[in-house]
């Protein structure tokens, strides 16, 4: 058998295996290539960022609604006349949940954007609202409950329209205050949408931190920190 010919047929039997090879070689690597995405997409979005900002998004929905309670107490305060009718119980507030400051979730971020101003953030807003939550149940609702139930308190309309008044003031600017955290998820948000924008590898990710629009966010999230550090001192 000529040469030629035993080097064509060898050609011909491997070519089919070369070209198995070649296609398993990229179709490995796509998988895992998408594998790695995964992995880093559940680890630091779902685990970290996505946790995150659901857990502020209840905190400042429970500031809301304790504002919004706190307001139907005060007029049902200005509204009731009988000594006799009672103002709703104190479990009518929602209590701050603590297990929202997850600290897990808190590392991924920290370690992603290599900064810990989300978990400052989060402090801050944690302890706005336990701050808020304490003063609408042992503040406003205590007062107005004895001026309400308390026979031997007598009062006149004046002075409860003063009472309703400075009660009404002091819910509002809490609620004027709450909004600024607001700030916290909108900056989350921008994160998330940066981090799904590209499918990232563990050979890159460490990369993240550096770019120039994650570099903004976290410029952001520190001017926000410092704001409302100032505003809590005041």
């Amino acid at each position: 058998m000529p040469y030629s010919t035993l080097i064509k047929d060898y050609g011909a039997m491997l070519a089919p295996i070369l070209l198995a090879f070649i296609t398993y070689f990229f179709a490995s690597k796509k998988y895992y290539k998408q594998k790695d995405y995964e992995e880093i997409k559940a680890r630091y979005l779902e685990g970290g960022i996505d946790i995150i900002t659901a857990n502020v998004e209840n905190s400042l929905s429970n500031l809301s609604a304790n504002w919004a309670g706190a307001l139907n107490i005060i007029k049902l305060f200005r509204g009731l006349g009988e000594k006799a009718q009672f103002l709703p119980s104190k479990e009518y507030f929602i209590k701050y949940n603590t297990k929202e400051l997850n600290l897990t979730a808190h590392k991924r971020i920290q370690l992603l954007i290599r900064s810990n101003v989300f978990w400052d953030l989060h402090q801050l807003l944690a302890a706005f609202e336990t701050n808020k939550y304490h003063f609408f149940v042992e503040d406003l609702y205590v007062i107005l409950n004895i001026y309400h139930t308390n026979e031997r308190i007598q009062i006149s309309a004046k002075n409860q329209m003063e009472i309703v008044d400075k009660y009404t003031s002091v819910t509002k600017q809490i609620n004027d205050d709450s909004s600024k955290y607001y700030k916290i998820v909108e900056l989350l948000n921008e994160l998330s949408f940066i981090f799904e924008k590209e499918k990232y590898s563990y050979d890159n990710i460490n990369l993240f931190h550096a770019r120039y629009d994650v570099v903004k966010i976290k410029d952001d999230a520190l001017s926000l920190l410092k704001s409302l550090t100032s505003d809590n001192e005041q």
